[in-house]
């Protein structure tokens, strides 16, 4: 049994040493033979330091796959360009929200900026809104909070300088 052992130990140093034997030396005792798996990978050289230690082979490269595309490519960035943002508006409020939406709302332009930003948080919550409420909400449903401040700022300050 200590043989079976010694001999296992030897090839297993023998894949971590270069220097060593890759076969165990015949042994004068009669020993069944023994089956080792082949290695899944070969095992990095152990390199001498100017000593004659050991030293600790570098971790292996190992390839990756191209990194994921930004986020920027995957999913949407959210829009903070306030000029951006009211083209979906301009539809129904005019260019520069001078306009009653479908002859049912109020000039929004003529609005504060506060006045703006808690209509379409209103909106979002479906606590505000009259004949168009459901329109409305589908419109400002994907805002964010910075998008509102940056878009009721907009407005606001579009019609005033216009009229």
């Amino acid at each position: 049994m200590r043989t079976l052992a010694f001999t296992a130990a030897l090839l297993l140093l023998a894949g971590c040493n270069d220097s060593a034997k890759t076969q165990p030396e015949a042994t004068s005792q009669a020993t069944a033979p023994v089956e080792t798996p082949a290695p899944a990978a070969t095992p990095a050289p152990v390199a001498e330091a100017a000593d004659n230690t050991a030293v600790a082979p570098a971790a292996p490269v190992v390839e990756t796959a191209p990194a994921a595309a930004p986020a920027a490519e995957s999913a949407p960035v959210a829009e903070t360009a306030p000029a951006k943002l009211f083209q979906k508006c301009a539809a129904c409020h005019g260019n520069h929200a001078e306009k009653m939406a479908l002859n049912q709302s109020a000039v929004i332009g003529e609005w504060e900026s506060k006045r703006i930003a808690d209509a379409i948080i209103g909106y979002q919550k479906g606590t505000y809104g009259g004949a168009m409420k459901t329109l409305m909400q589908n419109q400002v449903k994907e805002l964010t909070p910075v998008q509102i401040e940056a878009l009721s700022e907009y407005i606001a300050n579009l019609y005033v300088k216009t009229h």
